[in-house]
Order: C-alpha cells, then sequence, then structure tokens
C-alpha cells in the first residue's frame, strides 16, 4: 500500500510531463551532430507532437497543430523516407519505419475530433517510433544506451493496450534490465533520479507478476510514473549538455 501511494505521489508531481512528449531524448541522441539537418527535422517533429500532447482536448486547438505535424512529415518523408542519411543505409527496416509512422499520423488525422484521448496517445506513441529512425545513427556511449528504452516504452504501452499478459512480462524483464544498469552509466548527481527510475520499474516488475496485472489503473499508473522519471532523466542530461556548451 505504501508504494502504490508513493506512486500516486510521483505521478501527480511528474504529470504535466505526460502530456507532451519527450524532446529532450532527440538532442541527446543527435548531441554529436547537433546541426544535422535530419536531427533538426525531426526534433522539429517531436517538439510538434509535444504541443499536440499538450492540447489534444481541444479540436480547435490540436486542428492546426496536426495541419502542422502533416506537413512537416511530408517535407521529412519526402527528403529521407526513399533516401536516407549515410548512416542509415544499412537499416534495411528504413521503409517499414517510415510506413508505421505514417499510418499513426493518419490515424491521428483521423481520430482527433472523435476521439482526443486516442489522438494522445497515438502523439506519444509516434514520438516514441520516431526515435526509432535514430538506430543506426552513430552516438555515444551514454545515448546508444538510451536508445533502448523508448523501445521498450513502446512494448510495455502495447501490451497495456492489446492486454497482453506475455508480452508485459517480458518487457518489464527487459527494461528492470536496462534501468537497472543505468545508474552506472549516469553522472553522479543524477543517482538519485536514477533510483526514482529504477523503483517505478520494480513497481511495474510486481504488477506485472500479480494474478490480474490489468484489472485496474495501477498499471496505467506505474507505466505513467517510469515513462516520466525517464523523461525527467533525459530532461537533466539535456540541461547538463547545454550548460557544458
Amino acid at each position: 500500500m505504501r508504494s502504490f501511494l508513493i506512486l500516486i505521489v510521483v505521478f501527480t508531481l511528474n504529470s504535466s510531463q505526460l502530456f507532451g512528449c519527450d524532446v529532450n531524448i532527440f538532442s541527446l541522441f543527435s548531441g554529436t551532430s547537433p546541426n544535422d539537418e535530419f536531427s533538426r527535422r525531426t526534433t522539429e517533429i517531436a517538439q510538434v507532437l509535444k504541443n499536440l500532447g499538450q492540447n489534444f482536448s481541444s479540436s480547435e486547438k490540436s486542428a492546426p497543430i496536426i495541419k502542422e505535424l502533416m506537413q512537416k512529415w511530408i517535407e521529412f518523408s519526402n527528403k529521407y523516407g526513399q533516401f536516407p542519411p549515410e548512416w542509415a543505409k544499412s537499416d534495411q527496416r528504413w521503409r517499414d519505419k517510415f510506413a508505421d509512422l505514417a499510418n499513426i499520423i493518419g490515424e491521428i488525422h483521423k481520430k482527433h475530433i472523435s476521439d482526443p484521448m486516442q489522438t494522445h496517445i497515438d502523439a506519444i506513441k509516434l514520438s516514441r517510433r520516431l526515435s526509432f529512425l535514430y538506430e543506426y545513427m552513430p552516438m555515444n556511449e551514454l545515448a546508444s544506451f538510451l536508445m533502448k528504452f523508448p523501445a521498450n516504452f513502446d512494448h510495455l504501452w502495447t501490451s497495456y493496450y492489446e492486454q497482453n499478459d506475455e508480452l508485459l512480462k517480458t518487457s518489464v524483464e527487459q527494461i528492470l534490465k536496462h534501468s537497472e544498469a543505468l545508474p552506472d552509466q549516469l553522472p553522479d548527481g543524477m543517482r538519485s533520479l536514477a533510483r526514482n527510475f529504477v523503483f517505478s520499474v520494480e513497481e511495474l516488475q510486481r504488477i506485472a507478476r500479480s494474478d490480474r496485472p490489468f484489472n485496474s489503473t495501477t498499471l496505467y499508473l506505474s507505466l505513467s510514473a517510469a515513462e516520466t522519471e525517464f523523461a525527467a532523466i533525459n530532461q537533466k542530461l539535456a540541461n547538463l549538455s547545454v550548460t557544458e556548451e
């Protein structure tokens, strides 16, 4: 009971981050080439998704944001969909990734008035999967390690919405393995943030091992809390990068 109450507090204090997408992670991925055109364009799309996540409940506000999203996506897709950057030419799933992203954008456009909550869910999913395009980009050791987490969260949320117990269990074990290794990758001053994140993932593991993990809101809250804690780590790392510059 105590751990659940702590979880609620963590979620409440950090819930504002859940209304937008994690733009910071894109700057961390592209830190070795911040002026790269590909990185600039993906970060712009992520920023539009963040704006959409913060305004999804109002169709009047979300409509122009979705129009901007589609315009930026068309420009981005035309430039890179068939002609990937040099570092991505060995990615055999490159075109499949673009097709998946295009499908999600189509769903956002189709449902933003009739189902704004689904628009919010899809906007955050799109942000996660946009990061998959960076899979083959040369990056430093920390950024490469952080690359694992958007895929982890994507699998976890897929298991939640599909109520797939087996996928939930395997995905939780995978993210727990990565989260336990994360503190050693971070600066000493970020150990408390890392501990918060590990706590959130351990809570996920506890729920995943229960008899009926999908039968309450606890799993949703725990997933949201864990992703919020991860976003807080990225925010801190991004701020440190700016300070060092």
